[in-house]
């Protein structure tokens, strides 16, 4: 086994600091998530911890978004399953002079959500661009084992137009484009 090193510190802090810090004891998803990240093995070849990674493969995804969506706002939803229970986050992003800002807490708790389902192999992502006066746009990413899949329109319409919970087809919303998902760098 490996030593502990600072990083092991920064990492188990940040973690902790996250759980205790910036949670309510009433916010199951982001609490699983927690817990899901801290139950992460380390890797065999390097050391360092699976949750950690997972958190800055889901920072990278959150930073690739805000800089390639187009819109002056975003709805960005992270799913992810745990023992057959669907569980969701959400999070805005509104443009502000050019840079799409978030709620700083609702950014922590959706990253958490989103490591969550970085570490899983059945999680997605789907956001929704709004235009003033224009028709909004949806695109959808299959998220699992540290990757980004992007869906095309036919695969994010099945997607977004499916109950989660029932598997009923559900009407396509109004004034919606669903598009093809572009490639996370």
């Amino acid at each position: 086994m490996p030593a502990t090193t600072a990083r092991d510190y920064a990492e188990t802090a940040l973690l902790e600091h996250l759980i205790t810090g910036t949670l309510s004891d009433d916010d199951r998803t982001t609490n699983l998530a927690v817990a899901l990240l801290n139950a992460t093995r380390t890797c065999a070849c390097c050391g360092n911890s699976m949750g950690w990674a997972a958190l800055t493969v889901a920072d990278r995804i959150l930073g690739a978004l805000s800089q390639d969506l187009p819109g002056d706002q975003q709805n960005i939803v992270a799913t992810f399953e745990h023992d057959g229970d669907v569980r969701t986050a959400e999070l805005q992003l509104a443009r502000v002079s050019g840079v799409l800002t978030a709620n700083a807490e609702e950014a922590v708790r959706f990253l958490l959500a989103l490591a969550a389902g970085v570490c899983q192999d059945n999680s997605g992502l789907t956001v929704r661009s709004s235009y003033p006066g224009a028709t909004d746009q949806v695109r959808g990413w299959s998220i699992g084992h540290g990757v980004a899949i992007p869906l095309n329109r036919a695969q994010i319409f099945d997607a977004y137009c499916t109950d989660a919970v029932t598997g009923e087809p559900l009407p396509p919303c109004p004034q919606t484009e669903y598009c093809d998902a572009f490639i996370l760098r």
